[in-house]
């Protein structure tokens, strides 16, 4: 088949041609923002998931419906590498601006604005971060040097704003794991704040399974703030209409090629958007039997390891490296603390910390206390084929 015209697209984020599996997270995102716009409460939602189940990929759908709505909609993917109070500092200027351009601006929109820049000048005294707001700060609001209250009242400044134009905002955040526990109990008690003064303002986020048990750490209500559901893998049937929709009849699968996907990718949504792909360029007349899925297999492993896998590998240390190794022994990369520590040997350094500093990288996870897993699917399997394991050490790191 042509390359020129192939349908599929495994790439970060990128939505898929057909969009399976996923109608109840949009139904329920749909009636947030309903209620919301309607002066009702309503718990926002906090979708988890391992990577390559596509939570990236609803944020950007929620993003489109916002839209649609006449949100707006506040898009940001959290990194260690900025300070957060000055990302927020720039994503509510952005809402404001977005709400009504300066020049309409009313007396709610101005407050909001100097109550922004108090915000600015008591986070970056330096004026770094202030440009473009031609605003006079606001004493006594968002100046108090405490994130949470100060957060709290450039919410609060920013859903009076909002509801004065009779449009709602919403923060689109992914990897929302990175943040801080004082950044994260922060922006959980400004959503508090909001909630409680039945503000058009919410977060729906996304991160790593890890996310319920951090944000629930944070604050002891988040549990009544926020509805966390999982994103998981699709069914066998999902897996078929997500690989027969986008084509259009152009391929036709025979001899238990689709069972034979779903086998092998275990219905995760990446990997089935990787063998899509593979098949529609290794089908010379459109068919696609079980020699074929057998071809795509060589083709996505090389690509799997040499992108999704390999990047997540290269910057480890020996020791976190032999730690990952040493887990790829059990089924699925999951292991009980006292059995990984029976498993791997490591040169001076304590085994939590290294789990603490993998967990803190997003390479793994602790699905129970004293329990942990790969936030990475397959990578087990990947773990075995690269990495030779004797005596509890890897034989050769990057």
């Amino acid at each position: 088949m042509d390359k020129r015209t192939n349908p599929f697209t495994p790439n970060a984020g990128a939505a898929p041609p057909a969009l399976v599996g996923r109608d109840a997270f949009l139904e329920d995102y749909e009636i947030l923002l309903d209620r919301l716009a309607n002066g009702y409460a309503e718990k926002s939602m906090l979708i988890t998931g391992l990577r390559g189940v596509g939570k990236t990929v609803l944020l950007n759908e929620f993003e489109r419906i916002a839209e649609d709505q006449e949100w707006v909609p506040v898009w940001a993917e959290i990194s260690p590498r900025y300070e957060f109070a000055q990302r927020m500092y720039g994503l509510v200027r952005q809402a404001l601006l977005d709400l009504s351009p300066s020049a309409r601006w009313s007396d709610r929109f101005k407050r909001a604005a100097g109550v922004l820049k108090s915000f600015s000048v008591t986070f970056s005294p330096d004026g770094s971060v202030s440009g473009g707001l031609d605003a006079e700060a606001v004493e006594g609001a968002g100046d108090s040097g405490f994130l949470d209250r100060d957060l709290s009242d450039i919410i609060q400044a920013l859903g009076d704003a909002a509801r004065e134009r009779g449009r709602g905002v919403v923060f689109l955040f992914d990897e929302l794991q990175f943040l801080s526990p004082m950044e994260l109990e922060s922006l959980v008690v400004a959503l508090h704040r909001g909630v409680q003064r039945r503000l058009p303002v919410t977060l729906v986020g996304a991160g790593l399974p890890q996310l319920p048990e951090l944000v629930g750490e944070a604050r002891s209500y988040a549990e009544r703030l926020f509805k966390f559901p999982q994103v998981s893998q699709l069914s066998a049937h999902e897996v078929e209409l997500a690989l027969t929709t986008p084509v259009n009849g152009a391929l036709k699968f025979t001899g238990g090629a689709l069972a034979q996907v779903y086998e092998r990718t275990e219905g995760y949504p990446y990997f089935v958007q990787e063998y899509g792909r593979a098949l529609w360029n290794l089908s010379p007349n459109g068919e696609v039997a079980s020699i074929h899925v057998a071809q795509a297999e060589r083709e996505v492993s090389a690509e799997l390891d040499s992108a999704f896998f390999q990047v997540r590998t290269d910057r480890l240390s020996p020791d976190q490296l032999s730690v990952l190794r040493a887990m790829a022994e059990f089924d699925k990369g999951q292991v009980a603390l006292d059995a990984l520590a029976a498993t791997v040997r490591i040169e001076g350094t304590n085994l939590e910390d290294l789990l603490d500093e993998l967990t803190n990288r997003a390479m793994v996870y602790s699905p129970r206390f004293g329990q942990y897993a790969f936030t990475v699917p397959h990578y087990d399997g990947y773990l075995r084929r690269r990495f030779p394991f004797t005596d509890g050490r890897v034989l050769w790191a990057p």
